[in-house]
């Protein structure tokens, strides 16, 4: 009788470096016994988060004179493609625990709508954010640390990255500038 040459012992394969074994069980029973042991690990890279001296939050709301600790604002007024890139979008789309906290670390602008007769706006943090899911309303909470005079904030907009007419619209963006810098220039 011949053997095939393609089938080995057990003591060779098991000794054979180049051949690979894969088992899959829900539970490893005897693992004891166990020659070769491979696992797969899936890594998530690190969140990198958003510096507070690179990004702020931006609300612009319409009859809101932030004198409560928190105001309610329309999901459909929340990080809108057209005030906020994609790429944030994209980001904190899921309103994740992580997703909140980072975004409560970023210094925050709260300004009235253009429309309105109010000429101050404020600077301050946002404390929590109980967002809700699909159209809904959202809560913020927050604290106010100064308040700004409109007049000279308007001469940097720019810089701020806020369009002259995104003040004519209530909603929450996510901005690249450094807010700080600008504001201790005004």
């Amino acid at each position: 009788m011949e053997k095939n040459p393609q089938i080995k012992p057990d003591n060779e394969l098991l000794s054979s470096p180049a051949l690979m074994y894969q088992q899959k069980a829900e539970k490893l029973y005897n693992i004891g016994n166990i020659k070769n042991f491979n696992t797969n690990i899936s890594l998530t890279p690190p969140r990198v988060p958003l510096l507070p001296n690179r990004y702020f939050n931006l609300f612009v709301i319409n009859n809101q004179d932030y004198n409560k600790p928190n105001f309610m604002l329309d999901n459909a007024r929340i990080l809108e493609q057209v005030y906020t890139t994609t790429a944030l979008r994209d980001k904190f789309s899921n309103f994740t625990i992580d997703d909140i906290e980072e975004i409560i670390q970023l210094p925050t602008l709260f300004l009235p709508e253009k429309t309105e007769q109010k000429q101050i706006g404020f600077l301050g943090k946002l404390t929590d954010i109980d967002k809700t899911p699909g159209n809904g309303i959202s809560e913020f909470r927050f604290t106010k640390e100064k308040i700004l005079s409109l007049d000279k904030l308007k001469s940097y907009l720019s810089e701020l990255q806020i369009k002259d007419w995104e003040l004519q619209r209530t909603h929450w963006a996510i901005k690249k500038a450094d807010l700080q810098e600008i504001i201790d220039k005004i």
